[in-house]
């Protein structure tokens, strides 16, 4: 294999001045008292569907958001019209309404972005450190970085449309003769997507391009009860490479087992649970009440918990929240959810929600951070 970084096409990275100018007309002469930003987001997916009958789909969208940090509230303006006049007037006009209610206010705080320098290099994944520095060094306000999850550009598969619509019959065909009679019908869809955001603010100009690849096999035995397998994650085409006979004989023969079981008896069982589930109850559970705007709205109980220092789990109750997950395990790709930075143009690093059974600070936005941590240090 000879993976490297998805790039960002040339026709994206020609947005750059114009979000550039864009950010510049929404604070120029201001900066003193107002933080903006311009982020473009860009879609580019392609999927194909095969079962009793074949469909192929395209998806493309984009749109550009622009936002002023004015005081505590945000301010924006989201469009799918690219046209610069228009853009232009709609940040001029956001800028307008912004200062206006900074005029209302009579001590407003103000945000000053951080540069290259104040980022804590030490705490990215090493994906990230590897592609913002260039030859060893942090890039300057005006340098262009880019950051793109690994892929194999040898596996024509991973970029060519046939292709996947020919792997898509394969395996649905591979999945209906393993099967045989013991199957109504079977399919498998194959989506490849690209994500892409552009960003730009006074102190950095950075792009990422996501690209994920997702395989959904199925079986569907003659009473109707679907058996399905998913195999994909934050690369190309070799995230397909494990769908081999055995995984297809195994899901063949898990649909028959399913067709052929007994009903479960209503009553109290323990459970195991493998990491998709264990990580949903998780999220369910416990992630929704570690949302900072929710705890700050008085719909969560974990501000409590925290004060009074009562413990929610086990010392063996830990939870992260990390999207610069670019490997997982023996899995040399990052799962769906991976990325550099978000749409606030803010890097990714991990952040600790429950450590050892002890609640931690909420996820924040911007705007939450800078009121303050809610549950103390």
């Amino acid at each position: 294999m000879n993976p490297i970084p998805y790039p960002l096409s040339d026709e994206l990275r020609a947005f750059f001045p114009l979000l550039a100018k864009l950010t510049t007309t929404l604070e120029s002469g201001v900066e003193d008292r107002l933080y903006a930003f311009a982020v473009l987001e860009d879609l580019d997916q392609f999927q194909s569907h095969v079962s009793q009958t074949e469909a192929t789909g395209l998806t493309l969208d984009r749109g550009i958001v622009l936002r002023i940090l004015a005081g505590h509230r945000n301010f924006e303006h989201a469009t799918n019209h690219f046209d610069e006049a228009a853009l232009t007037a709609a940040a001029e006009a956001l800028k307008a309404e912004a200062l206006a209610y900074l005029a209302t206010l009579e001590h407003p705080p103000v945000f000053t972005p951080p540069t290259w320098s104040d980022e804590p290099l030490d705490a990215f994944a090493e994906p990230i450190r590897d592609q913002l520095l260039i030859n060893g060094a942090l890039p300057d306000a005006e340098t262009l970085v880019h950051f793109g999850n690994a892929y194999d550009p040898t596996i024509t598969e991973s970029l060519s449309k046939a292709e996947t619509a020919a792997r898509a019959k394969a395996i649905k065909e591979a999945i209906a003769t393993a099967g045989g009679d013991q199957l109504a019908s079977a399919g498998c869809m194959i989506r490849r997507k690209v994500k892409s955001r552009l960003f730009v603010d006074r102190t950095r100009r950075m792009s990422q391009s996501l690209f994920s690849s997702l395989y959904y096999l199925y079986a569907v035995t003659p009473s109707g009860k679907t058996i399905r397998d998913i195999v994909g994650g934050m690369t190309g085409a070799e995230a397909g490479a494990s769908i081999d006979d055995a995984l297809i004989a195994r899901l063949v023969e898990t649909a028959d087992k399913v067709e052929h079981a007994g009903r479960v008896q209503p009553g109290r069982y323990r459970v195991i649970t493998g990491p998709d589930v264990t990580g949903v109850i998780a999220h369910e559970a416990f992630g929704h009440t570690q949302e900072g705007d929710t705890c700050r709205l008085g719909r969560s109980c974990a501000p409590g918990l925290k004060k009074q220092g009562t413990l929610v789990g086990n010392k063996q109750a830990s939870i992260i929240n990390n999207a610069g997950v670019f490997q997982m395990g023996e899995t040399t790709y990052g799962v769906n959810g991976t990325h550099f930075f978000d749409d606030e143009g803010f890097i990714d690093r991990p952040q600790v929600s429950l450590d050892e059974g002890e609640v931690n600070s909420p996820m924040n936005d911007l705007i939450s951070s800078l009121v303050g941590d809610i549950i103390g240090p």
